[in-house]
């Protein structure tokens, strides 16, 4: 069953399971990255937002970034590329992000929340839980966003409590993706 109201996929009791999609037949993304500003000044930060959106013709099931997305250490996996100054200008961004794998152990449980549909057309923004790339250094700086789901990826680290089962179940049947944004290019004066 699907829940459109908020479109997130939940576990339907009444009749004993699940009634979403398990294969995507036509997995269309685009994952779309805009910024509150193109300058600033050194030591401000610039606040980004990021959306997916579904132009394909099938409902996906996707899930939010979360604790231990940016490590690597859960799925899907988030990360940044940042291109300085104009000697690279004509440099391309790398296949992979670079991961951020120092941090504590302990991690936030997976929640049914976090997974959810993408109906065709629809856009949805991710959560706050992809932390902004510091730019510090001044120049100008190319930036994407990466976002990949592998629904079958070991969750890492120790959770402060179980993952809900339902989640983990729900996660099994989310739409395998790899996402490159747009680049944005902020310019840090000094």
């Amino acid at each position: 069953m699907i829940q459109r109201a908020d479109d997130r996929a939940y576990y339907d009791r009444t009749h004993g399971g699940y009634s979403l999609p398990t294969e995507a037949t036509d997995v269309a993304l685009r994952l779309s990255l805009e910024a509150d500003r193109s300058v600033i000044r050194a030591g401000e930060t610039v606040r980004f937002a990021a959306t997916i959106l579904n132009f394909g013709t099938e409902p996906l099931i996707l899930v939010e970034p979360g604790d231990g997305s940016e490590a690597g250490w859960r799925t899907p996996i988030v990360g940044w590329s940042i291109l300085h100054g104009a000697g690279e200008k004509l440099a391309s961004h790398p296949d992979e992000p670079e991961l951020d794998p120092a941090r504590g152990e302990n991690v936030d449980p997976l929640g049914s929340d976090e997974i959810f549909v993408l109906q065709p057309g629809d856009a949805r923004r991710l959560s706050d839980w992809i932390e902004a790339p510091k730019l510090s250094r001044a120049g100008t700086h190319r930036v994407v966003l990466y976002y990949r789901n592998d629904p079958w990826a070991t969750i890492e680290g120790l959770p402060f409590e179980p993952h809900d089962p339902i989640a983990l179940d729900l996660l099994r049947r989310t739409t395998p993706c790899t996402l490159v944004s747009n680049e944005v290019v902020i310019e840090v004066l000094e």
